[in-house]
């Protein structure tokens, strides 16, 4: 499934860092595209599709992806696809989504190089995170 370009869509790189800009939001920037986001919507639950390219296969990435979510909660899925990038939807509350991101951004040897986050509706009919494919 690959995201169609919308308002939502959002073309995002490599690094991600998290500061306090104001009281009351939160400023999460995944390179050079940040996001600001209120303290309410911390808790939010969201529901994103993510396409990652870099060195993301053979790297442990879905693997890592699949411990890290289940352990802070998350549902949805992983998995490879076949022109080398990986495909996740990934739902939970948004601050432990973003956690997932920081974590596998974070974790040697996965290298990510670019991604496209699409918010998508919420599932209901999910009870874990998975690898699929």
């Amino acid at each position: 499934m690959e995201p169609l370009p919308d308002s939502h869509d959002q073309r995002l790189n490599s690094h991600f860092t998290a500061v306090i800009p104001a009281a009351g939001e939160f400023l999460y920037e995944f390179c050079q595209y940040p996001r600001r986001f209120s303290l309410n919507e911390a808790t939010k639950n969201i529901r994103w599709m993510i396409l990652f390219s870099g060195d993301v296969q053979a790297v442990g990435f879905r693997y890592t992806s699949y411990l890290f979510a289940r352990r802070i909660g998350l549902t949805g899925w992983v998995k490879n696809l076949d022109d080398g990038r990986v495909q996740m939807e990934v739902q939970g509350e948004l601050n432990k989504v973003l956690n997932l991101l920081t974590h596998l951004q974070n974790t040697s040897p996965i290298h990510i190089e670019d991604c496209h986050i699409k918010e998508i509706p919420l599932r209901g009919d999910e009870s874990e995170f998975v690898i699929t494919g």
